[in-house]
């Protein structure tokens, strides 16, 4: 028992763990994706501070080091992207070609509305025509009920369905409650 209820609370934390899996899955495909950022010059308000002093004793500076392994980073100066002043934009002729586009749209949206209503009224033809077939055809009547066997009469048994085909089996006769075993 203890076993059925472990395997059946692992089943659903796996469940859990799969459902949240596919609702991350789906999320990181919904997402957009993000503008490139554009980094900005850091510019310090404050001066630097002067070092502090070090517990430790000072390099030797006598000895020059010929294996130089690691060298300072250097700094890459960043630089703005030039700002372009938007182009002189004749309205005019923009709102014109802006009409001419919106009745160029609404005449293929008209178009296929106009088709998919055609669509829709040859649906609800064949529907009607179907409706009007079956409801043309002959219906069966109801007959009345009769019994499937006839009736049983007074001390007979009513004959039992069997499993396997055989002679008949009759009803095993009831038996007298046994009192206690005496002893």
């Amino acid at each position: 028992m203890r076993s059925e209820v472990a395997m059946n609370d692992g089943l659903a934390k796996i469940g859990g763990v799969m459902a949240l899996g596919l609702v991350a899955v789906l999320a990181q495909g919904c997402k957009q994706k993000a503008a490139p950022v554009v980094a900005q010059p850091v510019v310090r308000t404050a001066p630097r501070a002067a070092p502090s002093p070090s517990d430790f004793p000072p390099d030797d500076a006598d000895v020059p080091d010929t294996n130089v392994t690691a060298s300072r980073p250097r700094r890459r100066k960043v630089v703005a992207p030039p700002v372009t002043p938007p182009p002189v934009v004749d309205t005019g002729a923009a709102d014109e070609a802006q009409q001419r586009r919106d009745a160029a749209l609404l005449k293929q949206q008209e178009s296929a509305s106009q088709r998919q209503q055609q669509e829709l009224n040859g649906v609800v033809q064949q529907s009607l025509k179907l409706q009007q077939e079956q409801q043309a055809e002959p219906r069966i009547q109801s007959a009345p009920e009769q019994p499937l066997s006839p009736p049983a009469q007074p001390g007979q048994e009513e004959q039992r369905i069997q499993d396997a085909p055989g002679p008949a089996q009759t009803a095993p006769a009831p038996t007298q409650p046994q009192g206690p075993p005496q002893g």
